[in-house]
C-alpha cells in the first residue's frame, strides 16, 4: 500500500484492521457505505460472522465462472477487477465484491486478482442468508458490466456490456471516496 505519507487517513486506519477484533471489525463495517443503512444492533453480528483473510500479490479471490460461495469486504490493499480478460477496475478498502453470485445463486461473473497484499472480510452464503443481508442491503448491478444509464439499477440477471474506460469512471467506492448518491452501490 506504500508508506504512511503516501495515503490517506482510511487507508491508514484500514491497514490497522488487520489481525482486527470484533470492536475494530465493528468501527471499520460502520464506515462502508453498503452498511450505513443496516441497523447498528446487526454490526455486532455482522462483525462476528467475518473471517480475515489474507491474500498475496497475484493470488485470485474469485473467478469468473466459479459458483459463489461468499461475499468480501476489502479492509487493506488493492484488487483488479477482470471479466472476459478484460481489466474493468481497481478495488480499495472499503470496496465489496462477491454478493452477486450469492443474490442470483449463478456463477461468478468477474474475476478479481489480488493487485497488492490484500486483507479482506469474508462473509460465508450461510451467513449471508442467515442475517438476511441480501433484503437489509441496497445492492446495485456494477455499471461497468451492466449498461451505460446514468442511475444504477437494482440487480439484475441479463446479457451484459462492459468498457475498461466505463469502469474506471462508475467503480469508484472506497471509504476515502465521496460519492455522488447515497444510494449507488453496486454489485458483482
Amino acid at each position: 500500500m506504500g508508506n504512511a505519507a503516501g495515503c490517506t487517513q482510511v487507508e491508514r486506519s484500514c491497514a490497522c484492521l488487520v489481525g482486527s477484533t470484533a470492536a475494530s471489525r465493528i468501527g471499520f463495517l460502520s464506515k462502508v457505505k453498503l452498511f450505513k443503512k443496516l441497523p447498528k444492533t446487526d454490526l455486532p453480528l455482522l462483525a462476528n460472522i467475518c473471517k480475515q483473510v489474507e491474500y498475496n500479490v497475484g493470488e485470485v479471490v474469485i473467478a469468473e465462472g466459479d459458483e459463489g460461495d461468499a461475499f468480501f469486504i476489502i479492509m487493506d490493499g488493492q484488487a483488479g477487477v477482470e471479466k472476459d480478460g478484460n481489466e474493468l477496475a481497481t478495488l480499495k478498502a472499503g470496496d465489496y465484491f462477491g454478493e452477486a453470485a450469492l443474490l442470483h445463486y449463478a456463477p461468478r461473473n468477474a474475476t478479481v486478482v489480488a493487485t497488492s497484499k490484500m486483507a479482506v472480510l469474508k462473509i460465508s452464503r450461510a451467513d449471508f442468508q442467515s442475517m438476511q443481508l441480501h433484503t437489509k442491503l441496497n445492492f446495485r448491478r456494477r455499471k461497468a458490466v451492466a449498461f451505460n444509464d446514468e442511475d444504477a439499477e437494482p440487480v439484475f440477471e441479463g446479457p451484459v456490456k462492459h468498457d475498461h474506460a466505463t469502469g474506471q469512471r462508475y467503480l469508484g467506492g472506497s471509504l476515502s471516496e465521496p460519492k455522488d448518491r447515497e444510494d449507488s452501490h453496486n454489485s458483482w
